[in-house]
């Protein structure tokens, strides 16, 4: 009953100071290594809000293994200080208590804590990391949203450059606005000219929705049949309103196939990184074999006595292969060696 007691008394002064200690430091270590180090590939991305939860969920639960030891060593320092400041630490040593039987459930509860650790590291961050690094892969690839800005050409989108001349307040009403549409990929052959427009996005954010009023539309037509070649036909379309979609393929998050990953240590357990460096060890070896047959071919010259000795693996020294030579043989084996 009184090593009940005294075990619980043990827990409880070292449970608290863990808990509080690792919930600080994966705090802290995903503030410093995800939110500064990649703040500025998220920043103008336009990224939904359940890829940045899915992201920060990932990031958080890949560093709670780093936490622990730090988290650990602390709550030692911490408990085991506290019970030693108020004396009783003294106390239970005087009623004949080993150091081992004080500690004892604080050891267990480490142990079976490493035992779960492992198991984690093994079986579930491989898989975090690759969720992780394939959605930060994919957010590191996407455009970042439109940006038009006031009397600039705008031509970060694929096949159009825009300028605005003025935007209102609440920046979807635009004014003096030019359109050069290269979809056709002949040049700069379409333009639009609008004194007035609004500038929306479809509801799945794939195409910009530019409506536009008063304006002109000019195209000119580039080998048109039975034209003149030096002649180039030209069409023009007087509007009140007209509508142009552009496409924003680019900007949207395209997810890559996850098992172009999978190769990466970070994504293997224990016994799939073994297995690699097996076939690893094995490939070393062959290629180190078949660049030691070749470079003794090509060292010692291309002479029918080597190339038999080498096939049987009997590799000879050098000084004994020269010697036993005829001078053309000896002196083509040293322009050889010497090219």
């Amino acid at each position: 009953m009184f090593l009940k007691k005294l075990h619980t008394l043990t827990l409880k002064s070292f449970l608290p100071p863990f808990i509080i200690t690792l919930f600080i430091s994966v705090f802290l270590f995903f503030l410093v290594e995800i939110i500064i180090t990649y703040l500025d590939e998220f920043i103008g991305k336009g990224l939904n809000t359940f890829d940045l939860i899915k992201l920060f969920t990932y990031a958080w639960i890949a560093i709670i293994p780093q936490c622990i030891p730090l988290a650990v060593l602390l709550a030692s320092i911490m408990g085991f200080g506290n019970l030693a400041e108020n004396y009783e630490l003294a106390a239970m040593k005087s009623s004949g208590l080993s150091l081992f039987k004080i500690i004892k459930p604080v050891f267990v509860f480490i142990v079976i804590l490493a035992g779960m650790t492992f198991l984690f590291n093994n079986f579930i961050l491989p898989v975090v990391h690759l969720k992780f690094q394939s959605l930060l892969y994919d957010i590191r690839q996407k455009k970042p949203t439109v940006n038009i800005k006031e009397g600039i050409f705008y031509n970060k989108i694929d096949n159009y450059t825009l300028r605005v001349g003025k935007k209102s307040l609440n920046k979807d009403t635009l004014k003096d606005i030019y359109i050069y549409d290269h979809s056709a990929h002949q040049g700069n052959n379409v333009q639009m000219y609008a004194k007035t427009g609004k500038l929306t996005t479809t509801a799945d954010t794939s195409a910009l929705v530019l409506i536009l009023r008063d304006g002109n539309r000019y195209e000119e037509v580039i080998n048109q049949s039975g034209s003149a070649p030096h002649k180039k036909p030209l069409a023009q379309l007087n509007f009140k309103q007209l509508q142009v979609n552009i496409e924003l393929v680019d900007f949207k998050l395209k997810r890559t196939d996850e098992n172009q990953f999978k190769g990466h240590e970070e994504m293997m357990n224990i016994w799939q990184i073994d297995s690699v460096a097996d076939s690893t060890t094995r490939l070393l070896s062959k290629r180190l074999h078949e660049l030691e047959r070749q470079s003794g071919i090509f060292f010692y010259g291309r002479t029918s006595t080597f190339i038999t000795t080498a096939h049987n693996k009997k590799l000879v020294p050098i000084k004994q292969f020269y010697d036993s030579l005829n001078a053309n043989d000896h002196f083509r084996s040293v322009e050889n060696a010497l090219n």
